[in-house]
């Protein structure tokens, strides 16, 4: 090929994928609508705002009550600056989707370089054609697609910038030069918002570590040996800004947070199972994986359909299927070819082929039972990797295409040295490209990304957004009907949330659940109050007919206003221990597929009106906003009374201490003699533990135990209601509730109990009417089986006044007895009829048992016992530790008499007196507070103290201020003279301006290099 030839193929080829990608992009926007749905960031809401949570974000003041940043949002740093700078020239709903569409670019752009760079060496037409078609696979494919149809801007991130990052390794390590490790540096900064999740940026480093290592080996010179340690030190120091902070929350327990919270326990088993259903070669080999199973919400036919039902029906057309096939293959012989030419860069990704192959099929593998052993035994790689596919699948599709490349590059060089035979060069990458395209038409047609997440964002949220700019308190948004933090709205969204980009004020949502146990302790006990709220109106049918019937209804109208009013009260409570300012009504907030009644929206609403603390502030369209007086918005406080005890509130869906108290102080063990409440929290994940067990005389008792605090109870059962799994509980045979009835339902009645299996995608559903479990008691509900084969099973215990799902849990694997404490909802009216009273209400709970199947991957569970033994459970929460002896009040003697926070990390603050002083945010261990007393200046280092830390209504932080640091000392008879300044901080966000410290000097140091290096010529 002659220099000019050349010379111009060297901007064409890249031109080619340019104008390609650019064309994709084109097909899937939509003018007019927001990039919004699924799981998405958006800055662009406020840039200021989230850059400074971006620059002090290791604590999550945002996030409800605030919590250490277990997502590293700070690695998303240089795409908000992209995108701030992108601002002044594109409008807001258009940014994101730039970003999305500048990874769709930049990846295959990248990956021509960098194939091209390693291999076509001698810069050959047909090296060249290789590297196009190459870098074409690593664009279509369905891997990649998946990533894209539903974007999360970590895996574009990933997907755009691996190449570049790698170009520059091996530009390193062949040529050395520091410009080499300085854009090797670089690429890497812009690849960090791979990190939002760390186990993405976890893969990567394990790959990029095997790559350097196999890289050395094959090389097996010490100068390979300095550069690709150099190289690490480099990838470290670039990323530690969000790096440190990440393992400060590894090693100090934020794994067990994540791991506990009820989402996560009834989601990740079902996640992982997913992915290894997609685990076999079949699927693998064409890049497929549990999206294409997954189920999206159909806002027009009101129903859950297939996420990519478009794709799944293509890929049944015919040929499309088979050219997957072949493409799997030709990269299946470019791997032989590279270990037969031992050609150094391709036997170098053997270690990340390896590494990913071995996640991509977890259990499925030759090595499942090490996978296994893995899952088992550590807690951080089973929640980290419960989803493999999305930690390890670009990098394996990355490694796939460069093998694929390689198996042209072979045959192309082969053909060229017969010049008759070059034409068919271009013969063959014209039939792969049209073959490439042809297998991911629907690509070009608009459906790279899905019209799920292409919406008009309503102006209702932006009036939000700034009638909040100026105010401050934490926000509770309301509707409460689920546990689940995926949102349905009426105007076509689904996803995680996005209010949190555009509002300052710390927001409760159930997303923010994983992330601090007390957001969910806070839903836990608004959502289960709410839900008590009994609206309801006995004159509906006309006027009470005679002085019986006009009596009982009275008296019922008379409960129902005394328990609602109740309502009111330990409602207004549950706001004022978690200092909620506002509630957010929103009514576009849909109930998906079900009754739009489970919302409660009326009863939120008639609770509001009877509530002398909570008013109307403003409205725009279907958002509410009402402000609450009776909590404080200062993040800084003196309580002014507390109570002493020693309690675990954490997960419990009632504060009784709180409710009748107010603000109390969790006692630090071993210091004094406080009073312990051993029996105010029966979450399964708290200190009580529940079991059955019989006498000698053969009598059930319920044992009620807290090891921690030395304390049992033991209650005789009676009037237990016992399941007999008769002919009149549940479905006759087994029962397919599958939307799409997809697989199949077994259900067997045993001689005690029944069988359940599902198989094939199906699910077998089962159900238990208890009339006679009334709803103004407290019951233990006991279940009792076994999980045979995959997903154990999972119940939902409905309350039919309310649809709520009262109860839902995933029970244990293998054998099971587990019991759960069911709470009472609504006033007894057993002097009425209530059932007469209330004809449209139907008494009791439906117990609903799923056994489900994923695919290939069976379930079969057994249940054998299920059981409701009535319980007295305001007598439980009575008990103490001390012979009953009740807590004393105690009034606190400090005055907070000013304050000054800096960003979410720090406060200044001026007291007066001694006593307890309280940080409204998340109890962590990284919050501390020192001080010393201003009118002793000569002595201040002195009197410099750290002060003892508490935790203050179980979730916020408090520390004791007092010149003794005795707990006992706290309380004093009167304010003294003495005043402090205290420093409160949370020290784990030095680490994160640890870390950018240490980056900008790398770049410094590699400038300064670059520089120097530049005058010598």
């Amino acid at each position: 090929m002659s220099s000019r030839l050349k010379s111009l193929f060297k901007f064409f080829i890249p031109f080619i994928i340019f104008l390609i990608a650019l064309f994709i992009s084109y097909k899937n926007y939509t003018p007019g609508t927001f990039l919004l749905g699924w799981d998405s960031l958006h800055p662009e809401f406020d840039f200021n705002l989230n850059l400074a949570r971006v620059f002090s974000g290791v604590w999550r003041q945002d996030q409800g009550i605030g919590a250490l940043a277990s997502h590293s949002h700070m690695a998303d740093v240089s795409r908000i600056v992209l995108l701030w700078i992108e601002s002044f020239f594109l409008p807001q709903n258009m940014l994101r989707y730039s970003y999305i569409f500048l990874c769709l670019i930049l990846g295959p752009l990248g990956f021509y370089f960098l194939f091209d760079y390693a291999l076509n060496k001698k810069k050959t037409f047909g090296g060249s054609l290789a590297s196009f078609l190459a870098s074409i696979f690593y664009l279509l494919n369905l891997t990649i697609l998946q990533h894209f149809f539903v974007p999360f801007e970590m895996f574009p991130a990933q997907f755009a910038f691996l190449p570049w990052v790698f170009l520059f390794v091996l530009k390193y390590l062949r040529e050395g030069k520091e410009k080499n490790l300085f854009w090797f540096s670089f690429m890497s900064f812009l690849a960090s918002p791979q990190a939002y999740a760390s186990a993405l940026y976890w893969a990567f480093l394990a790959s990029f570590l095997g790559f350097l290592f196999f890289y050395f080996i094959l090389d097996r010179k010490k100068e390979t040996l300095k550069k690709a340690l150099l190289l690490f030190v480099c990838q470290i120091l670039v990323n530690s800004y969000w790096l440190l902070p990440n393992l400060y929350g590894v090693f100090s327990g934020s794994t067990k947070t994540i791991v506990n919270a009820r989402i996560n326990q009834l989601f990740s088993p079902e996640a992982f199972i997913r992915n290894e259903e997609y685990g076999t070669w079949k699927d693998l080999i064409l890049g497929k994986n549990f999206l294409f199973d997954w189920r999206a919400f159909d806002f027009k036919a009101n129903t859950f359909s297939d996420l990519m039902a478009l794709w799944n029906n293509y890929l049944e057309e015919p040929w499309v299927k088979e050219i997957g096939y072949f493409f799997f293959a030709v990269s299946l012989f470019g791997f032989i070819f590279s270990l037969l030419k031992r050609e150094k860069v391709s036997l170098a990704f053997l270690p990340v082929l390896i590494i990913t192959l071995f996640f991509l099929q977890n259990l499925n593998g030759p090595l499942g039972f090490v996978y296994q052993i893995l899952v088992d035994r550590f807690e951080i790689f089973r929640e980290g990797f419960r989803m493999p596919f999305t930690k390890f699948s670009i990098l394996y599709q990355f490694v796939l295409s460069f093998y694929f490349g390689v198996f042209f590059f072979y045959l192309f060089n082969l053909l060229s040295k017969n010049r008759w035979l070059r034409v068919f060069n271009l013969i063959v990458s014209f039939a792969i490209l049209a073959s490439l395209v042809y297998f991911m038409k629907p690509v070009f047609e608009g459906h790279f990304i899905s019209d799920v997440v292409r919406r008009p964002l309503p102006t209702e949220y932006l009036m939000l957004f700034d009638y909040f700019k100026s105010r401050e308190g934490r926000i509770a948004v309301f509707p409460v009907y689920t546990l689940w933090g995926w949102e349905y709205h009426n105007w076509g969204y689904e996803g995680s949330g996005f209010l949190g980009f555009g509002l300052n004020n710390p927001l409760l949502v159930r997303d923010y659940d994983r992330w601090s146990p007390y957001n969910e302790t806070f839903y836990n006990e608004a959502s289960n109050v709410l839900y008590k709220y009994n609206l309801v109106d006995l004159d509906k049918d006309g006027p009470c007919q005679g002085k019986k019937e006009c009596g009982e209804r009275n008296k019922a109208k008379e409960k129902i206003e005394e328990w609602n009013l109740r309502v009111v009260r330990e409602f207004e409570s549950i706001l004022s221990k978690y200092n909620v300012s506002y509630l957010l009504l929103d009514e576009s907030i849909l109930n998906a597929g079900g009754d739009e009644k489970l919302l409660f929206i009326p009863q939120i609403k008639d609770l509001i009106s009877h509530s002398s603390g909570i008013k109307e502030a403003a409205k725009f369209g279907f958002l509410t906003i009402y402000e609450f007086s009776g909590a404080s918005s200062d993040p800084v406080q003196a309580p002014k009374e507390y109570v002493e005890v020693d309690a675990n509130l954490t997960y419990s869906k009632y504060d009784s201490i709180y409710q009748k108290y107010g603000e109390y102080i969790n006692y630090q063990e071993g210091e004094g003699k406080i009073t312990g409440y051993p029996f105010v929290n029966f979450d399964p994940r708290g200190d009580v533990k529940i079991s059955l067990r019989k006498t000698i005389d053969g009598q059930d008792q319920l044992v009620f135990e807290n090891n921690k605090m030395n304390a049992k109870v033991v209650l005789p059962v009676s009037e237990a209601i016992e399941e007999k799994f008769g002919e009149d509980q549940g479905f006759k045979e087994g029962y397919n509730c599958d939307l799409k009835k997809k697989g199949t339902a077994i259900k067997n009645r045993l001689a005690k109990g029944n069988f359940y299996a599902a198989l094939e995608g199906g699910v077998s559903c089962d159900w238990f009417y208890y009339p006679q479990v009334s709803r103004s008691k407290a019951y233990v509900l006991r279940i009792k089986g076994e999980n045979l084969k995959g997903r154990s099973l999972k119940i939902y215990l409905q309350n039919l006044r309310t649809g709520r799902m009262d109860l839902e849990e995933l029970l244990p694997q293998g054998s099971f007895d587990s019991y759960f404490v069911i709470f009472p909802t609504e006033p007894d009216l057993s002097e009425a009829d209530s059932q007469q009273l209330m004809p449209d209400v139907q008494p009791g709970y439906t117990l609903n048992v799923e056994t489900r199947s994923f695919g290939r991957i069976a379930s079969e569970n057994i249940v054998e016992d299920i059981t409701f033994i009535p319980i007295d459970i305001d007598w439980l929460y009575q008990i103490t530790s001390l012979l009953g002896d009740a807590p004393q009040e105690t009034k606190n003697n400090l005055q907070v008499t000013s304050y000054k926070n800096y960003g979410t990390w720090g406060y200044k603050v001026e007291t007066l007196g001694d006593g307890v002083l309280k940080l409204a945010q998340g109890y962590d261990e990284g919050w501390i507070a020192f001080g010393f007393q201003p009118s002793d200046i000569r002595h201040q280092l002195q009197n410099f103290k750290r002060f003892d830390h508490l935790k203050i209504n179980g979730w916020a932080n408090g520390w004791v201020v007092r010149p003794s640091v005795s707990w006992s000392s706290a309380i004093g008879d009167q304010i003294g003279a003495e005043s402090y300044t205290i420093a409160i901080i949370y020290w784990p966000q030095l680490l994160e301006w640890g870390g950018f410290a240490l980056g900008f000097l790398l770049f410094l140091v590699l400038v300064v290099g670059v520089l120097r290096n530049a005058r010598k010529f």
